[in-house]
Protein backbone atom coordinates (compact mmCIF):
# COMPACT_ATOMS: atom_id res chain seq x y z
CA UNK A 1 0.00 0.00 0.00
CA UNK A 2 0.92 3.66 -0.35
CA UNK A 3 -0.01 6.14 2.33
CA UNK A 4 0.31 9.92 2.30
CA UNK A 5 1.88 11.18 5.49
CA UNK A 6 0.47 14.08 7.42
CA UNK A 7 3.02 16.85 7.90
CA UNK A 8 3.24 16.02 11.62
CA UNK A 9 4.78 12.66 10.66
CA UNK A 10 7.37 13.91 8.17
CA UNK A 11 10.25 13.44 10.61
CA UNK A 12 9.73 9.68 10.36
CA UNK A 13 11.29 9.62 6.89
CA UNK A 14 14.33 11.77 7.65
CA UNK A 15 16.64 8.71 7.93
CA UNK A 16 15.49 7.50 4.49
CA UNK A 17 16.50 10.79 2.85
CA UNK A 18 19.84 11.10 4.65
CA UNK A 19 21.89 10.42 1.50
CA UNK A 20 19.84 12.92 -0.50
CA UNK A 21 20.32 15.82 1.92
CA UNK A 22 22.61 17.60 -0.54
CA UNK A 23 19.26 18.35 -2.17
CA UNK A 24 18.42 20.80 0.59
CA UNK A 25 14.78 20.82 -0.44
CA UNK A 26 14.40 17.33 1.07
CA UNK A 27 15.30 18.67 4.51
CA UNK A 28 13.21 21.82 4.04
CA UNK A 29 10.16 19.74 3.11
CA UNK A 30 10.60 17.48 6.14
CA UNK A 31 10.98 20.55 8.36
CA UNK A 32 7.95 22.09 6.61
CA UNK A 33 9.67 25.34 5.65
CA UNK A 34 8.66 24.64 2.05
CA UNK A 35 5.72 22.75 0.48
CA UNK A 36 6.02 19.02 0.00
CA UNK A 37 4.01 15.80 -0.04
CA UNK A 38 5.43 12.51 1.19
CA UNK A 39 4.12 9.03 0.38
CA UNK A 40 5.29 5.91 2.24
CA UNK A 41 4.77 2.17 2.41
CA UNK A 42 4.04 2.23 6.14
CA UNK A 43 3.04 5.20 8.28
CA UNK A 44 4.54 3.97 11.54
CA UNK A 45 7.80 2.48 10.26
CA UNK A 46 8.36 3.63 6.66
CA UNK A 47 10.99 1.78 4.65
CA UNK A 48 10.22 3.31 1.24
CA UNK A 49 9.19 6.88 0.48
CA UNK A 50 8.43 9.26 -2.37
CA UNK A 51 8.77 13.00 -1.80
CA UNK A 52 7.06 15.49 -4.11
CA UNK A 53 8.63 18.94 -3.78
CA UNK A 54 8.81 22.19 -5.78
CA UNK A 55 12.38 21.31 -6.80
CA UNK A 56 11.80 17.73 -7.87
CA UNK A 57 10.70 14.26 -6.88
CA UNK A 58 12.77 11.95 -4.69
CA UNK A 59 12.59 8.20 -4.10
CA UNK A 60 14.38 6.86 -1.05
CA UNK A 61 14.68 3.73 1.01
CA UNK A 62 14.13 0.09 0.07
CA UNK A 63 13.71 -0.26 -3.69
CA UNK A 64 12.44 -3.86 -3.68
CA UNK A 65 8.97 -3.14 -2.29
CA UNK A 66 7.04 -4.45 -5.30
CA UNK A 67 3.61 -3.57 -3.93
CA UNK A 68 4.68 0.03 -3.29
CA UNK A 69 6.25 0.23 -6.74
CA UNK A 70 3.11 -1.06 -8.47
CA UNK A 71 0.90 1.39 -6.63
CA UNK A 72 3.37 4.17 -7.37
CA UNK A 73 2.50 3.83 -11.07
CA UNK A 74 -1.18 4.40 -10.27
CA UNK A 75 -0.37 7.29 -7.95
CA UNK A 76 1.66 9.06 -10.63
CA UNK A 77 -0.99 8.54 -13.32
CA UNK A 78 -4.16 9.28 -11.35
CA UNK A 79 -3.06 11.88 -8.81
CA UNK A 80 0.36 13.44 -9.24
CA UNK A 81 0.35 14.19 -12.99
CA UNK A 82 -3.25 15.54 -13.11
CA UNK A 83 -2.64 17.76 -10.08
CA UNK A 84 0.68 19.06 -11.38
CA UNK A 85 -0.78 19.80 -14.80
CA UNK A 86 -3.48 21.90 -13.15
CA UNK A 87 -0.69 23.81 -11.42
CA UNK A 88 0.93 24.52 -14.79
CA UNK A 89 3.76 22.00 -14.57
CA UNK A 90 4.81 20.07 -17.67
CA UNK A 91 7.33 17.47 -16.54
CA UNK A 92 8.88 15.60 -13.65
CA UNK A 93 12.49 15.05 -12.59
CA UNK A 94 12.99 12.07 -10.32
CA UNK A 95 16.08 11.61 -8.16
CA UNK A 96 16.72 8.61 -5.96
CA UNK A 97 18.86 6.80 -3.43
CA UNK A 98 20.16 4.12 -3.23
CA UNK A 99 21.42 3.62 -6.82
CA UNK A 100 19.57 0.29 -6.96
CA UNK A 101 16.42 2.32 -7.65
CA UNK A 102 17.60 2.93 -11.22
CA UNK A 103 16.47 -0.41 -12.63
CA UNK A 104 13.18 -0.18 -10.76
CA UNK A 105 12.47 3.32 -12.06
CA UNK A 106 12.93 2.23 -15.65
CA UNK A 107 10.22 -0.40 -15.09
CA UNK A 108 7.91 1.87 -13.09
CA UNK A 109 8.08 4.63 -15.71
CA UNK A 110 8.47 2.54 -18.85
CA UNK A 111 5.33 3.93 -20.52
CA UNK A 112 6.52 7.49 -19.76
CA UNK A 113 9.72 7.07 -21.82
CA UNK A 114 11.91 8.82 -19.21
CA UNK A 115 15.27 10.29 -20.16
CA UNK A 116 18.25 9.48 -17.96
CA UNK A 117 20.12 12.74 -17.46
CA UNK A 118 22.84 14.22 -15.30
CA UNK A 119 23.07 17.31 -13.17
CA UNK A 120 25.70 19.13 -11.14
CA UNK A 121 25.62 20.37 -7.58
CA UNK A 122 27.74 23.40 -6.72
CA UNK A 123 28.65 24.85 -3.33
CA UNK A 124 29.72 28.42 -2.80
CA UNK A 125 33.40 28.82 -2.00
CA UNK A 126 34.78 32.36 -2.39
CA UNK A 127 33.17 35.46 -3.88
CA UNK A 128 35.12 36.24 -7.05
CA UNK A 129 33.40 39.35 -8.39
CA UNK A 130 32.28 42.77 -7.22
CA UNK A 131 28.73 43.09 -8.49
CA UNK A 132 28.72 46.87 -7.91
CA UNK A 133 31.26 47.31 -10.71
CA UNK A 134 29.07 45.27 -13.06
CA UNK A 135 25.85 47.26 -12.72
CA UNK A 136 25.35 50.13 -15.22
CA UNK A 137 24.46 53.52 -13.78
CA UNK A 138 20.86 53.34 -15.03
CA UNK A 139 20.30 49.93 -13.37
CA UNK A 140 19.60 49.28 -9.70
CA UNK A 141 20.17 46.20 -7.51
CA UNK A 142 17.25 45.74 -5.12
CA UNK A 143 16.55 43.47 -2.18
CA UNK A 144 13.27 41.61 -2.75
CA UNK A 145 10.98 42.77 0.05
CA UNK A 146 7.31 43.55 0.59
CA UNK A 147 7.65 46.93 -1.11
CA UNK A 148 9.05 45.41 -4.29
CA UNK A 149 6.49 42.60 -4.36
CA UNK A 150 3.73 45.21 -4.38
CA UNK A 151 5.14 46.80 -7.56
CA UNK A 152 2.63 45.35 -10.00
CA UNK A 153 3.89 47.83 -12.60
CA UNK A 154 7.16 45.91 -12.98
CA UNK A 155 7.69 43.54 -15.89
CA UNK A 156 8.45 40.01 -14.56
CA UNK A 157 7.03 40.69 -11.08
CA UNK A 158 4.55 37.88 -11.81
CA UNK A 159 7.47 35.51 -12.45
CA UNK A 160 9.09 36.46 -9.15
CA UNK A 161 5.81 35.97 -7.31
CA UNK A 162 5.24 32.64 -9.06
CA UNK A 163 8.63 31.38 -7.86
CA UNK A 164 7.89 32.44 -4.29
CA UNK A 165 4.43 30.87 -4.32
CA UNK A 166 5.85 27.61 -5.70
CA UNK A 167 8.74 27.17 -3.28
CA UNK A 168 7.45 28.74 -0.09
CA UNK A 169 4.40 28.07 2.02
CA UNK A 170 3.46 31.74 1.84
CA UNK A 171 4.79 35.14 0.86
CA UNK A 172 5.14 35.89 4.56
CA UNK A 173 7.29 32.79 5.02
CA UNK A 174 9.59 33.88 2.20
CA UNK A 175 9.90 37.43 3.53
CA UNK A 176 10.74 36.09 6.99
CA UNK A 177 13.07 33.22 6.08
CA UNK A 178 14.01 33.55 2.42
CA UNK A 179 16.51 35.59 0.43
CA UNK A 180 16.08 37.38 -2.87
CA UNK A 181 17.68 40.10 -5.00
CA UNK A 182 16.79 41.50 -8.38
CA UNK A 183 18.32 43.89 -10.87
CA UNK A 184 16.01 46.64 -12.12
CA UNK A 185 16.20 48.65 -15.32
CA UNK A 186 13.42 51.21 -15.56
CA UNK A 187 10.24 49.14 -15.03
CA UNK A 188 11.79 45.78 -15.89
CA UNK A 189 13.12 43.18 -13.49
CA UNK A 190 16.17 42.17 -15.51
CA UNK A 191 17.49 39.31 -13.33
CA UNK A 192 16.09 37.77 -10.18
CA UNK A 193 17.91 35.48 -7.76
CA UNK A 194 15.92 33.78 -5.00
CA UNK A 195 16.46 31.13 -2.39
CA UNK A 196 14.74 27.93 -3.45
CA UNK A 197 14.78 26.79 0.17
CA UNK A 198 16.38 27.53 3.52
CA UNK A 199 17.05 25.37 6.55
CA UNK A 200 19.11 26.67 9.44
CA UNK A 201 22.26 28.31 8.07
CA UNK A 202 22.00 26.51 4.74
CA UNK A 203 20.26 27.67 1.58
CA UNK A 204 20.07 26.94 -2.14
CA UNK A 205 19.59 29.66 -4.72
CA UNK A 206 18.72 30.00 -8.39
CA UNK A 207 18.69 32.70 -11.06
CA UNK A 208 16.51 33.76 -14.00
CA UNK A 209 17.29 36.56 -16.46
CA UNK A 210 14.90 38.25 -18.86
CA UNK A 211 15.46 37.07 -22.43
CA UNK A 212 16.26 40.60 -23.67
CA UNK A 213 19.05 41.13 -21.12
CA UNK A 214 21.05 37.92 -21.37
CA UNK A 215 24.78 37.54 -22.11
CA UNK A 216 25.61 40.82 -20.39
CA UNK A 217 26.78 39.53 -17.00
CA UNK A 218 23.61 40.56 -15.18
CA UNK A 219 22.89 37.05 -13.88
CA UNK A 220 26.31 36.81 -12.24
CA UNK A 221 25.97 40.28 -10.73
CA UNK A 222 22.56 39.48 -9.23
CA UNK A 223 23.73 36.13 -7.86
CA UNK A 224 26.79 37.82 -6.33
CA UNK A 225 24.57 40.39 -4.60
CA UNK A 226 22.38 37.62 -3.19
CA UNK A 227 25.40 35.58 -2.04
CA UNK A 228 26.95 38.63 -0.39
CA UNK A 229 23.73 39.20 1.53
CA UNK A 230 23.49 35.51 2.52
CA UNK A 231 26.99 35.66 3.97
CA UNK A 232 26.14 38.81 5.90
CA UNK A 233 23.14 37.00 7.41
CA UNK A 234 25.24 34.11 8.67
CA UNK A 235 24.63 31.49 5.99
CA UNK A 236 27.62 29.16 5.78
CA UNK A 237 26.38 26.71 3.15
CA UNK A 238 25.00 28.05 -0.15
CA UNK A 239 24.11 25.51 -2.84
CA UNK A 240 23.32 25.63 -6.56
CA UNK A 241 21.83 22.94 -8.82
CA UNK A 242 22.04 22.87 -12.60
CA UNK A 243 21.63 20.44 -15.47
CA UNK A 244 24.67 19.06 -17.26
CA UNK A 245 23.53 20.71 -20.52
CA UNK A 246 22.92 24.14 -18.95
CA UNK A 247 26.35 25.58 -19.69
CA UNK A 248 25.20 29.14 -19.02
CA UNK A 249 24.14 28.27 -15.48
CA UNK A 250 27.42 26.46 -14.84
CA UNK A 251 29.46 29.43 -16.06
CA UNK A 252 27.45 31.84 -13.92
CA UNK A 253 27.99 29.73 -10.80
CA UNK A 254 31.72 29.42 -11.41
CA UNK A 255 32.10 33.11 -12.26
CA UNK A 256 30.53 34.09 -8.94
CA UNK A 257 32.62 31.66 -6.90
CA UNK A 258 30.78 28.34 -6.67
CA UNK A 259 32.66 25.05 -7.03
CA UNK A 260 31.30 21.88 -8.59
CA UNK A 261 31.24 19.19 -5.92
CA UNK A 262 28.92 16.48 -7.20
CA UNK A 263 27.48 14.95 -10.36
CA UNK A 264 24.15 13.24 -9.99
CA UNK A 265 21.85 11.13 -12.15
CA UNK A 266 18.11 11.46 -12.36
CA UNK A 267 15.22 10.51 -14.63
CA UNK A 268 13.22 13.15 -16.41
CA UNK A 269 9.97 12.89 -18.33
CA UNK A 270 7.34 15.14 -19.85
CA UNK A 271 3.69 14.40 -19.22
CA UNK A 272 3.04 13.71 -22.94
CA UNK A 273 4.88 10.90 -24.79
CA UNK A 274 5.59 12.91 -27.95
CA UNK A 275 7.54 15.43 -25.87
CA UNK A 276 9.69 12.65 -24.46
CA UNK A 277 10.44 11.41 -27.98
CA UNK A 278 11.77 14.88 -28.84
CA UNK A 279 13.75 14.95 -25.59
CA UNK A 280 15.29 11.55 -26.31
CA UNK A 281 16.23 12.77 -29.78
CA UNK A 282 18.07 15.71 -28.27
CA UNK A 283 19.95 13.70 -25.64
CA UNK A 284 20.89 10.99 -28.15
CA UNK A 285 22.28 13.80 -30.31
CA UNK A 286 24.37 15.06 -27.39
CA UNK A 287 26.03 11.67 -27.03
CA UNK A 288 26.63 11.56 -30.82
CA UNK A 289 24.35 8.58 -31.39
CA UNK A 290 22.82 10.19 -34.47
CA UNK A 291 20.93 7.15 -35.72
CA UNK A 292 19.22 6.73 -32.37
CA UNK A 293 18.54 10.47 -32.29
CA UNK A 294 16.88 10.34 -35.72
CA UNK A 295 14.75 7.35 -34.73
CA UNK A 296 13.42 9.20 -31.68
CA UNK A 297 12.58 12.24 -33.79
CA UNK A 298 10.81 9.95 -36.26
CA UNK A 299 8.64 8.64 -33.42
CA UNK A 300 7.68 12.21 -32.53
CA UNK A 301 6.92 12.96 -36.18
CA UNK A 302 4.75 9.85 -36.53
CA UNK A 303 2.63 10.90 -33.55
CA UNK A 304 2.37 14.49 -34.76
CA UNK A 305 1.39 13.50 -38.30
CA UNK A 306 -1.29 11.14 -36.99
CA UNK A 307 -3.08 14.01 -35.25
CA UNK A 308 -5.05 13.81 -32.02
CA UNK A 309 -2.07 14.27 -29.74
CA UNK A 310 -1.20 16.58 -26.85
CA UNK A 311 2.18 18.25 -26.54
CA UNK A 312 3.96 21.02 -24.70
CA UNK A 313 7.05 21.02 -26.92
CA UNK A 314 5.67 20.85 -30.47
CA UNK A 315 3.93 24.23 -30.33
CA UNK A 316 7.29 25.72 -29.33
CA UNK A 317 9.56 23.81 -31.69
CA UNK A 318 7.03 23.45 -34.56
CA UNK A 319 6.78 20.24 -36.56
CA UNK A 320 8.90 21.81 -39.28
CA UNK A 321 11.76 22.14 -36.80
CA UNK A 322 11.44 18.49 -35.79
CA UNK A 323 11.66 17.53 -39.48
CA UNK A 324 14.86 19.57 -39.62
CA UNK A 325 16.28 17.94 -36.45
CA UNK A 326 15.54 14.50 -37.88
CA UNK A 327 17.13 15.43 -41.21
CA UNK A 328 20.32 16.59 -39.49
CA UNK A 329 20.51 13.43 -37.40
CA UNK A 330 19.97 11.18 -40.42
CA UNK A 331 22.60 13.09 -42.41
CA UNK A 332 25.17 12.69 -39.64
CA UNK A 333 24.25 9.00 -39.41
CA UNK A 334 25.04 8.65 -43.11
CA UNK A 335 21.43 8.00 -44.13
CA UNK A 336 20.93 10.50 -46.96
CA UNK A 337 17.57 9.23 -48.23
CA UNK A 338 15.95 9.54 -44.81
CA UNK A 339 17.49 12.98 -44.38
CA UNK A 340 16.10 14.24 -47.68
CA UNK A 341 12.70 12.76 -46.88
CA UNK A 342 12.46 14.99 -43.81
CA UNK A 343 13.92 18.01 -45.56
CA UNK A 344 11.27 17.78 -48.27
CA UNK A 345 8.57 17.70 -45.60
CA UNK A 346 10.11 20.73 -43.92
CA UNK A 347 10.31 22.65 -47.19
CA UNK A 348 6.67 21.90 -48.01
CA UNK A 349 5.47 23.88 -45.00
CA UNK A 350 8.08 26.63 -44.94
CA UNK A 351 6.81 30.18 -44.41
CA UNK A 352 10.02 32.04 -45.21
CA UNK A 353 11.76 30.18 -48.08
CA UNK A 354 14.73 32.54 -48.24
CA UNK A 355 15.50 32.28 -44.54
CA UNK A 356 15.09 28.50 -44.55
CA UNK A 357 17.33 28.13 -47.61
CA UNK A 358 20.05 30.09 -45.84
CA UNK A 359 19.59 27.96 -42.73
CA UNK A 360 20.03 24.77 -44.73
CA UNK A 361 23.04 26.02 -46.68
CA UNK A 362 24.71 27.22 -43.48
CA UNK A 363 24.12 24.03 -41.49
CA UNK A 364 27.32 22.10 -40.85
CA UNK A 365 25.21 19.03 -40.07
CA UNK A 366 23.97 18.79 -43.67
CA UNK A 367 27.31 19.17 -45.45
CA UNK A 368 27.36 15.52 -46.49
CA UNK A 369 24.36 16.24 -48.73
CA UNK A 370 25.80 19.21 -50.61
CA UNK A 371 27.27 17.34 -53.59
CA UNK A 372 24.09 15.44 -54.41
CA UNK A 373 21.52 16.21 -57.10
CA UNK A 374 18.76 16.00 -54.48
CA UNK A 375 20.39 18.86 -52.57
CA UNK A 376 20.60 21.04 -55.65
CA UNK A 377 16.94 20.36 -56.43
CA UNK A 378 15.89 21.11 -52.85
CA UNK A 379 17.68 24.47 -52.72
CA UNK A 380 16.41 25.33 -56.21
CA UNK A 381 12.87 24.58 -55.05
CA UNK A 382 13.28 26.98 -52.12
CA UNK A 383 14.78 29.68 -54.31
CA UNK A 384 11.91 29.32 -56.76
CA UNK A 385 9.51 29.79 -53.87
CA UNK A 386 11.34 33.02 -53.06
CA UNK A 387 10.92 34.25 -56.62
CA UNK A 388 7.27 33.23 -56.60
CA UNK A 389 6.66 35.19 -53.41
CA UNK A 390 8.19 38.31 -54.99
CA UNK A 391 5.78 38.10 -57.91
Amino acid sequence: MIYQLTSDDYERVRPLFKELEWNLITIAAIERTCPGDIYVDDVETPKTALMVSPEGYYLAGYEGNDEFNRELVTLVDTKIIPEKMKEGEENISLNYYPPAWEDKIEVILKDKFPVKVHGYYYKFDTLKIDWRKMVPSDFCMVHIDETLLRRIDLKNIDEVTKWINSNWNSRESFLKNGVGFCLLHSNTIVSWCLADCVTGIKCEIGIITDQDYRRRGFAAATVAAAVEYCLSQGFTDIGWHTGSTNVGSQKTAEKVGFKKVLKDTYHFFWFYPVDNFIEHGYFSWLKSDFKESAEWYERAIAVAESGGYDSFQLPRHTLQSVYYYAACSWALAGEKDESFGNLRKAVAGVKDPKQFAERLKGSEYLKSLHRTEEWKALIENLENKCEGDKK
